[in-house]
């Protein structure tokens, strides 16, 4: 093969994968389109994130046995299936209205639909009142308290269970940023809100760990006091 023709070769497989990469950066500074299209950079940077904790392929194979189970457990079933259908006529005549029956029926209702609304109490009793419709077909409630600061540093906690480590000059800091998000009322969320401390307090992380030449496992995964403070803006960068 010469040289002109291998580069020809070469470049009809290359082609396709830069306009899909091209599509997708397009795609991801969009904003109608940005949220299902998380920029390329961003997505490289967290495969790297999961590679480092080494978490990438535990990942990756847990899809794959998934998938490759699911097949195996349908072609065990189906083979067999098949075959005694194709051979004894008794057996075709029993399981084969059975299928026709299940063919014929959408997929959307191999599942039951359950509606479940959720909310805060005031602002949920405003809406199943808004529509007389809509008091006769709810007609069973569940009231959820609001978690102690106790709980909520306790989710936190188990946040940092995924493989990080908070120091323990950050322990009393969290408790208080959590303590003054949740005064917020209901906007702070309860447990989604701890997510969102939890997060900012990566990003901060994230931040510091940047303007380091050299980074330590224990680095990436060690939570500090100034992460917090910069996290609530106690603390310039």
């Amino acid at each position: 093969m010469s040289s002109s023709a291998f580069s020809r070769r070469r470049w009809a497989y290359v082609r396709p994968w830069a306009a899909a990469m091209a599509l997708w950066t397009l795609l991801s500074v969009i904003p109608a389109t940005s949220r299902a299209f998380p920029n390329v950079f961003k997505v490289l940077g967290s495969i790297k994130t999961m590679i480092d904790r080494g978490v990438l392929w535990k990942d990756i194979s847990s899809s794959l046995i998934s998938v490759i189970s699911g097949y195996a457990l349908g072609f065990v079933i189906a083979l067999p299936v098949a075959i005694l259908m194709a051979w004894y006529k008794p057996v075709r005549y029993i399981i084969e209205p059975w299928i026709q029956f299940i063919r014929n029926i959408p997929p959307l209702a191999y599942v039951p639909l359950i509606v479940i609304a959720a909310g805060y109490s005031g602002l949920m009793e405003k809406f199943i009142h808004s529509n007389p419709g809509l008091e006769s077909r709810f007609n069973r409630f569940l009231l959820f308290e609001d978690y102690s600061l106790d709980e909520l540093v306790a989710i936190f906690k188990m946040r940092c269970g995924k493989g990080y480590i908070l120091s323990p000059e950050a322990e009393p800091l969290v408790r208080d940023y959590i303590a003054e998000e949740s005064a917020a009322g209901d906007s702070f969320g309860n447990a989604r809100g701890v997510r969102n401390i939890f997060e900012h307090i990566l990003v901060a992380q994230n931040n510091r760990l940047a303007k380091l030449e050299t980074v330590t496992r224990d680095d990436l995964m060690t939570l500090t006091a100034d992460d917090v403070l910069r996290a609530r803006g106690k603390l310039d960068e």
